[in-house]
């Protein structure tokens, strides 16, 4: 599956990064350390150009604008998006899917307020604690069981 292959319809999206160095990120809510390792970002693109939009903004490489807390991460060439678990939807599945990580195996509370300071979710980002094999599967099966018809969009390894 190519990126011109995701809709442009609203939904649900986790972006699975696999970050190569320690990296050092100075945001808004505090300045945090992220060890080597994979994690993942839980978003949502309910506004205008809908998932395909989204997704392309995370995936382009400089960037235009350095919007979102994802945006520090996403921008940088040692940080690649590995895969796109995108489900479409009109319901704000964000939280949830996030709340259902929390409670994951495979997947660890990152930096707390990240990707959700205007929600209640404690956070928004993850590190995956088990093979990356795994944790794509944990995301899809969350969203599974969500009703939410999860595709994948497989980028490297």
């Amino acid at each position: 599956m190519t990126l011109n292959l995701i809709p442009r319809s609203k939904g649900v999206y986790v972006l699975v990064i696999k970050i190569s160095n320690t990296v050092v990120l100075n945001l808004r809510i505090g300045t945090y350390t992220l060890k080597p390792g994979y994690y993942c970002y839980v978003g949502s693109a309910l506004s205008h150009g809908g998932l395909h939009s989204r997704i392309k903004h995370h995936l382009r490489k400089p960037k235009e604008r350095v919007w979102w807390h994802i945006d520090y991460l996403t921008s940088r060439d040692d940080v690649l998006v590995t895969h796109v678990v995108f489900s479409e939807s009109i319901k704000d599945l964000e939280e949830v899917i996030a709340e259902e990580l929390m409670k994951s195996k495979c997947w660890e509370p990152s930096i707390k307020g990240f990707g959700c300071s205007d929600r209640e979710s404690y956070t928004h980002l993850f590190k995956c604690l088990c093979s990356t094999h795994e944790c794509v599967d944990d995301v899809k099966e969350v969203m599974m069981i969500l009703n939410s018809n999860p595709k994948v969009l497989t980028l490297t390894q």
